[in-house]
């Protein structure tokens, strides 16, 4: 199938077709002659990847600070990050996850020698309730 362009679209010139040229896929000669004289749409989409990764990288140093922020103030309220980290992992677990979350991390504390003793928990939930009723 051939297609036709219209009258008032003018054609590319061959420098500018070349420049919209990826390089080649597979072909490893063909690959280290493109590198070898790279055209400037090539450098360009080097140059552009290069700027929109820094920014990137910006922004990811800032929202580590960010968090780091948030984890450090709950630090200071007596807050302890691992737990606090691993709360959030489970809670973003769809219920069945949460399931064998559950199980597994009860299984695995008493392989270690330290199962968990779910009548100190309840007690302790207990207790949050009731003075937060107060």
């Amino acid at each position: 199938m051939t297609t036709t362009k219209p009258s008032n679209v003018t054609p590319m010139s061959t420098r500018q077709a070349d420049a919209e040229k990826d390089p080649p896929e597979h072909n490893e000669e063909e690959l280290r002659a493109f590198f070898a004289q790279p055209d400037e749409g090539f450098l360009k989409l080097l140059r552009d990847s290069i700027a929109t990764l820094d920014e990137i990288d910006t922004e990811r140093e800032d929202l580590n600070a960010r968090k780091k922020a948030v984890l450090e103030n709950l630090a200071t309220k007596g807050v302890n990050k691992k737990a606090f980290m691993a709360a959030r992992q489970y809670l973003a677990l769809k219920e069945k996850h949460q399931e064998l979350w559950d199980l597994s991390y009860q299984v695995t504390r008493r392989a270690g020698g330290d199962p968990v003793q779910f009548e100190l928990f309840d007690a302790q939930v207990a207790e949050t309730a009731r003075r937060a009723k107060k």
